[in-house]
Parts: structure tokens; sequence; C-alpha cells
């Protein structure tokens, strides 16, 4: 049985040896960096920012909820499937991701990543999605 300390650890791991610093891990789920502080002192996060968390920091939702299976993300799609199992979620897409070749999931991934660590600048998603939005209107 899992235990409130060892929930608390892998959300600490996560936080702190994630992908993303913790003022970026504040702004991708759009709350303050003191809620990520208190997350970390008191384990209190809601669902759909923990969910968040894990596809930022890098760690599988159910890793840090459960402490069950790999730790780290092998596949976003695996693991938005895996949270929304869980958790009863509801996601609805325009496309079947299903399908989706590797290739593609590896690139959303990666910028993904690139987002999150800054390595990409808001500027340059902007950029990124015109570029896309006009490969897709030929």
């Amino acid at each position: 049985m899992d235990t409130h300390e060892g929930f608390l650890n892998r959300l600490n791991e996560a936080i702190k040896d994630g992908d993303a610093k913790q003022v970026r891990i504040a702004e991708y789920c759009d709350v303050s960096e003191q809620a990520v502080a208190r997350w970390k002192r008191t384990g209190q996060i809601s669902k759909s920012n923990l969910f968040s968390l894990s596809e930022i920091s890098g760690y599988r939702y159910m890793w840090i909820k459960n402490g069950t299976g790999a730790k780290r993300i092998a596949s976003i799609t695996d693991n938005r499937r895996e949270y929304m199992e869980a958790e009863n979620a509801k996601v609805y897409y325009a496309r079947d991701t299903e399908n989706e070749s590797s290739e593609v999931e590896q690139l959303i991934e990666s910028i993904r990543m690139a987002h999150a660590t800054k390595a990409l600048s808001d500027q340059s998603i902007t950029h990124l999605t015109n570029f896309i939005k006009t490969l897709t209107n030929r």
C-alpha cells in the first residue's frame, strides 16, 4: 500500500529532478511558484495539475501518483491515456492520435520539452505554429 510519504517523495523528485525548473512548472500549470512549493511541502495537488506536472517534468503520471511502473515518460500518448483511464477523464482530439506515427510523436515530444525547458521561446512557438499552419493550408 502506498503511503502519503511515498507520494510526497515522488512528487518532490518530479519537481526537483524533472526536465523543468520550478518557475517553469508554475507557468505551465498556471499557478504561482508558492503553489508549487506548497505541493512539495503538503502533497496537496489537483489531479489536473499532477498530470500537467507529469507532462512538463517527464515523469509518468501513474508513477508520481501511485509509484507504479516506470518513472519516466516513454510516450506522451501512453502517459495521457493512463491518466485518462485512471481518472475517467474524457479528452477529445481533432484527429485520431492512436494512429499517430512515432516520428510525429517524437517531434511533438521534442517541441514540448524544448518549450518546457525554455530552449524554445513563446515567440518561436508562435512562428513554428504559423509555419505549420501554412503547410496544412496547402
